[in-house]
């Protein structure tokens, strides 16, 4: 069984991060998540793309925790 996360906490970590949907883009190939994703309500990823998109955030933050100010994932 693979385990998944939803699509809303891949949302939460680019809030708070300039919104220019390129920028997601690039992001989410790179961690090998489809950007059509972005749109699907009840889209998953594999707790390895989310992870690998996490520490891309990080590591373009310079070890900055994305996300929005005042709220927890």
């Amino acid at each position: 069984m693979t385990v998944t996360v939803s699509m809303h906490f891949v949302n939460e970590l680019f809030r708070g991060l300039p919104r220019t949907p390129q920028t997601q883009v690039t992001y989410l190939k790179r961690a090998g998540i489809s950007p059509f994703l972005l749109e699907a309500p009840h889209g998953r990823v594999t707790v390895e793309q989310f992870a690998k998109l996490y520490r891309l955030l990080v590591e373009a933050l310079d070890g900055q925790l994305p996300r929005p100010k005042g709220r927890g994932l």
